[in-house]
């Protein structure tokens, strides 16, 4: 779901589904057989667009704190700092673009209430 683009700024790994929404796509109209579980994916399409946009402006806020800080800053707020990495830690391990979507929003609205 999220990964360390830059090392200390985080980024979205979504390049791969939109590749593969669009696969589904086209053995769709090719009339191919769909696998189930990818055709569910492709039924969610629209769900997983506005969850996606709703990490981008996560990790934008995250960036944009995190990257405005000089090194006195980041040590004064280290321990805010460390309590924002472990509500997202989640996010960088175990949340895929394959778990449920109600699961990912809940993980959503739990770090935005905790940032």
């Amino acid at each position: 779901l999220l990964d360390n683009a830059e090392g200390s700024e985080l980024g979205i790994q979504y390049d791969q589904i939109s590749s593969s929404i669009d696969q589904v796509r086209y053995w769709r109209r090719l009339r191919w057989e769909i696998p189930e579980m990818a055709a569910d994916f492709l039924e969610s399409h629209d769900g997983l667009k506005i969850l996606r946009d709703n990490i981008l402006s996560l990790i934008r806020d995250c960036n944009k704190i995190l990257g405005s800080m000089d090194l006195e800053e980041k040590g004064l707020t280290a321990y805010h700092v460390n309590k924002l990495v472990s509500c997202i830690q989640p996010g960088l391990d175990k949340i895929t673009w394959f778990t449920f979507q109600k699961d990912m929003a809940n993980f959503l609205q739990e770090v935005r209430m905790k940032c």
